[in-house]
This record gives structure tokens, sequence and C-alpha cells, in this order.
């Protein structure tokens, strides 16, 4: 896989914002499951660290999903065409994935745009193994909260990730 950088602008993100993206098309059922780990998991916990945490979901979303998930504060975007000017919204990226294969490209897309990004272990599988140095893995929902409220906290590891997650899809995709 190959991400086209000129298509996704990089930006220096403003780390006291409150903007949770997760990408996937709400079909492949990992996704929908990352979903459920989402809204019953950590947003909540967020929730509880401050009131104006915001999740937004981008992909394809069937009604009965948006439905299932009418009792939260979660966002739905749908598909969007111009993903790299959607993508200088969001402040944090997530990627809870614990099953599933294949590439992901939505860690390379969030770290194209500069977005620090919080994933798994398994989110990273398949990737070149310098990613580890930026991004965050957190194989435990329930601290993805905590990590997530840290690192708005720490601008300098904040700045790191954004800068150093650019230069890593710029080289290696």
């Amino acid at each position: 896989g190959a991400i086209n950088v000129k298509a996704i602008p990089f930006i220096k993100r403003n780390r006291l914002g409150k903007n949770i993206v997760f990408m996937g098309h709400m079909y492949y059922p990992p996704n929908e499951n990352s979903l459920e780990y989402i809204a019953r998991g950590i947003l909540p916990n967020l929730k509880k660290i401050n009131k104006d945490y915001r999740v937004t979901i981008l992909g394809s979303i069937p009604k009965n999903v948006v439905d299932k998930y009418s009792d939260t504060d979660i966002i739905f975007k749908g598909n969007i065409d111009d993903i790299g000017s959607e993508l200088l919204k969001y402040d944090i990226a997530i990627a809870p994935l614990f099953e599933g294969s294949g590439t992901r490209l939505k860690l390379l897309d969030y770290m194209a745009s500069g977005i620090p990004t919080i994933t798994t272990t398994l989110g990273v599988e398949g990737l070149h193994e310098d990613i580890f140095k930026n991004l965050i893995i957190e194989d435990e929902i329930c601290n993805y909260a905590g990590k997530i409220n840290n690192l708005l906290c720490d601008g300098d590891l904040y700045d790191k990730l954004s800068v150093d997650g650019r230069n890593y899809v710029e080289k290696y995709y």
C-alpha cells in the first residue's frame, strides 16, 4: 500500500482540541467491533475526564449501526470525498483494532495528516517496524481515555508524534 502525501495536507495541530477520529466502513465487522469499544468503553471514560471530548466516525455506516449507537455522543459523518481536508479537523486518531487483516491504511492516513495516533499491536501489523516510534500502542480499552488525555497534556510528545508520523509515511509509504 501507498499513501499520496500530496493529497493529505499536514498541519501543526492544536493539541488542546478534543476532536477524535476513527475511520472505517461499518459494513466490515472488525470496524464495527472497534466502534463498540469506542462507544461503550473509550468515549464514556473520556467524558468522565472532560465532557468536551467528541468522537467522529468516517466511512460507510448502515442506518442500523447509526441507530444502535444513537444513545452515544458519537458523530457519524459517513463517506468523505476529500479525506485529506477532513482529517485537518481532528486532534487525535484512534484505531482500537483487535481483529481483521490487511494493511491498516487508516493509520497511514492519520499519520500523514499529522494526527497523533493511538492503536493496538494488531493495528500496526504489516507496517514497517519503525511505526512503533511514531504512534502509541495500547491494547487495553480501559487505558485509552487516559492515554488520549495524557497525550493532549504532553505538548512535546504530541508535537513529536505529529511531525514524526508524517515523516514516517513520507519515508516508507
